[in-house]
């Protein structure tokens, strides 16, 4: 079996001011949707999940989200190549109504990074962006143990259930 990671890499034009790339069903870059699901794959061949978490044809609902991290990568921009940004992680998250008093709420289904950039803060930093955008988001079981030390570390008080 085949256990390389190819890490993505993509142009600077849509990428924010915080070095995310942001991929719902309005997406219309294929090869940005194509991105996020390489990366859902990696998170599925690392986990032993049944199947990619990430649909094959983009984003089906008009609420999913997934998020690409990224980073300029020296190299290929002072080889001056278009795509010069690589991108070294991704979470996603949807929307659930499981409490209908809260109404609907997002959750954080699942994240993954490029094991070189695990342990470096990068996740620390994005964290607040995340809490921005998302509000007062649910986490999604299972969580695994690096997940579990981060969530305490950032003394996180979001809900954590098995969602649907």
């Amino acid at each position: 079996m085949d256990y390389s990671i190819n890490t993505p890499y993509t142009t600077n034009k849509h990428i924010d001011i915080d070095g995310i790339i942001e991929v719902t069903n309005q997406t219309e870059d294929e090869k940005l949707i194509e991105n996020a699901y390489t990366l859902a794959h990696y998170f599925m061949r690392e986990f032993d999940y049944g199947s990619t978490p990430f649909p094959c044809k983009g984003i089906t609902k008009i609420d999913d989200t997934a998020l690409l991290f990224t980073e300029n990568d020296i190299d290929k921009t002072a080889a001056d190549t278009k795509e010069c940004s690589a991108i070294y992680g991704e979470c996603f998250f949807n929307k659930v109504n499981i409490f209908p008093e809260h109404g609907e709420r997002w959750v954080l289904k699942w994240v993954w990074l490029h094991p070189f950039f695990r342990n470096r803060g990068r996740f620390s930093k994005l964290w607040p962006i995340l809490e921005k955008k998302f509000g007062d988001f649910y986490i999604d079981k299972p969580i695994s143990a690096d997940m579990r030390k981060f969530l305490d570390r950032v003394e996180s008080k979001h809900l954590e259930f098995n969602l649907p």
